[in-house]
């Protein structure tokens, strides 16, 4: 059992999850490695690898004990390969790194010395900046900044503004992010990220950088529907999904809304965050066919209904 502080110094668990791609784990890991705060713990996660990862891991854990390597017997999906990582942590702080990205030398003791002093946020995260390679020049993702003062106004604000959600590899309070599923649903970090703002503050702070890969599962829509396996109406309208099962986590789901917000408050949220998804993302036009431009004429009628009973401000694609 590794010890959960070294002299002042809390705890801080890394969990890079990863699959059969070498040279990106190389990269994050030797970013991880090279951080100015010390009292950290290090933990591959590998999906299977079949590209030389588990004896590249190995080596390494030779070399550097803050590293530890789990090893699947098969691919058991992202989310579980992501959930092993944070079981085997014990770090009061922790943070997943995607094997495709990396971390300026400052990031973790930047963001760690921020929750330390600022007991009512619970994650911090530096800027994310997205690239297709480590020379190539980059654009800067939507920065979440979720400081109201009610769990309300937060889960609503955060809606209204996450595209990339680069915020998701802050880091966070381990004791609030243990206690959340993982689900194998398109938008479950979206609702992670939503019952992290219904226990505290988010900050992105300037001065370090999350360098993430412009690709993967959620570079865009048709990566996301062809990886959870979305068909018909759902293909055709994912953020439709997303939206509804925002909802629902809001009115009756996730145990954390229902012991932060009353019924009433949930219930004028969750059509708030249905309404604003719809508005943000929702193609209602579709293919032109006759039964979704049925479909779109209704939902139309329903969503103004929303707007009178919960007015929501709309922002724009960003």
């Amino acid at each position: 059992m590794k010890e959960s502080s070294r002299g002042a110094q809390p705890l801080v668990s890394i969990g890079i999850p990863t699959f059969n791609r070498l040279a990106g784990l190389k990269r994050a890991l030797e970013s991880v490695q090279a951080q100015e705060y010390a009292n950290i713990e290090i933990i591959i996660s590998d999906n299977a690898s079949t590209d030389g990862t588990e004896h590249y891991c190995r080596a390494v854990c030779e070399s550097d004990p803050r590293v530890s390597y789990i090893r699947q017997d098969s691919n058991v999906g992202s989310e579980k390969n992501f959930a092993a990582a944070l079981e085997a942590a014990h770090g009061e702080y922790f943070m997943w790194l995607a094997d495709d990205d990396w971390i300026d030398p400052n990031y973790i003791s930047l963001c760690t010395a921020y929750l330390s002093a600022h007991p009512d946020f619970v994650l911090a995260a530096g800027y994310a900046q997205y690239a297709e390679t480590e020379d190539s020049c980059g654009t800067a993702g939507i920065n979440a900044a979720l400081t109201e003062d009610t769990p309300r106004e937060r889960i609503a604000s955060y809606y209204r503004t996450v595209l990339d959600n680069g915020a998701f590899y802050g880091v966070v309070r381990r004791a609030y992010l243990q206690r959340l599923p993982i689900r194998r649903i398109m938008g479950s970090d979206w609702f992670m990220m939503a019952s992290l703002a219904a226990w505290g503050k988010v900050a992105t702070l300037p001065g370090a950088t999350l360098h993430r890969s412009a690709g993967g599962i959620s570079k865009d829509a048709e990566s996301m529907i062809r990886y959870y396996g979305l068909s018909g109406w759902a293909a055709r309208q994912p953020f439709g999904i997303v939206a509804s099962h925002a909802a629902g986590e809001i009115l009756w789901r996730s145990p954390v809304h229902r012991r932060e917000l009353g019924l009433m408050d949930r219930l004028s949220l969750g059509a708030t965050v249905y309404a604003t998804i719809i508005g943000r993302y929702a193609d209602l036009n579709g293919n032109g066919s006759i039964a979704q431009t049925v479909w779109a004429a209704a939902h139309r009628a329903g969503f103004a209904l929303i707007r009178l009973a919960a007015p929501v401000r709309r922002s724009g694609k960003a």
